[in-house]
């Protein structure tokens, strides 16, 4: 199963406009890269443009979307990716089409790369109450992936407080994931394009894990889609000639 990894998304810094938003979940939070804070649209719009300004042509092969992963929801049934090089949408030169296949709070649309300033997101939540997500990754994939041996793991975010005679007082929450990802015996053209990413990213920015969703993920794979950040920064092995090994270990971002 290969495992894609995203970084440096090219909507943050840029102006994002919304045909309706929510004030107290406005278009801005979407410049944050916590899900926690989302963007909705006000009350019972359901459908609605988001157009993104990227300043001038940039390569763009991935658009995610996350739902606030607090609780893993995203208001979204469908989702069309458009470009074009005006801010005109009458015939943009680029549609991907609705986009339906949204699964465990994530979206993940994967295309040939295009280039253009303009890009429309147009969301949709049929019969829900408003259109909205958490987190949007725009930009292009890392050519290193991760084909096998990365490991997948969960820790719980409940909260438990044992009372002075022994009653016990919970409350839910949801779990945090975490990934370990060997990368073994990689090429020196590899190495210097992870340390690239370490040096964007650091610890606290987001690196998208995004599963090849023409490959059939397993469950397990598909849970691990989403936004993470390294808990550490990797070091690397000379394991043979010429060949490198390294390891990455990601939190989930909420």
């Amino acid at each position: 199963m290969t495992t894609y990894f995203c970084y440096g998304s090219k909507h943050v810094g840029t102006t994002i406009t919304a045909s309706s938003a929510n004030a107290f979940y406005p278009v801005s939070n979407l410049q944050d890269q916590q899900t926690i804070r989302e963007f909705r649209t006000a009350d019972t719009v359901t459908t609605a443009n988001l157009v993104i300004d990227l300043g001038s042509a940039m390569a763009v092969t991935d658009v995610i979307l996350a739902g606030n992963m607090v609780d893993r929801t995203i208001g979204l049934t469908s989702l069309t990716i458009e470009a074009n090089a005006t801010d005109s949408w009458g015939a943009p030169s680029f549609s991907s089409g609705a986009i339906t296949d949204i699964a465990k709070g994530i979206l993940i649309a994967q295309f040939a790369s295009q280039s253009y300033r303009y890009w429309r997101l147009v969301l949709t939540n049929s019969g829900g109450t408003y259109a909205g997500f958490g987190a949007m990754f725009m930009g292009t994939r890392l050519a290193q992936p991760v084909s096998f041996g990365w490991e997948l793991g969960f820790q719980s975010r409940d909260v438990v407080i044992e009372g002075l005679y022994g009653q016990v007082y919970g409350q839910s929450r949801n779990y945090q994931r975490y990934l370990a990802m060997p990368l073994n015996v990689i090429s020196k053209a590899e190495v210097e394009t992870l340390i690239d990413m370490v040096a964007a990213v650091g610890i606290t920015l987001p690196v998208w894990c995004v599963p090849d969703p023409e490959e059939g993920a397993l469950p397990v794979q598909q849970a691990a889609a989403g936004q993470y950040r390294l808990t550490a920064i990797p070091h690397f092995t000379n394991s043979t000639y010429g060949l490198w090994d390294t390891a990455l270990s990601l939190q989930e971002l909420i």
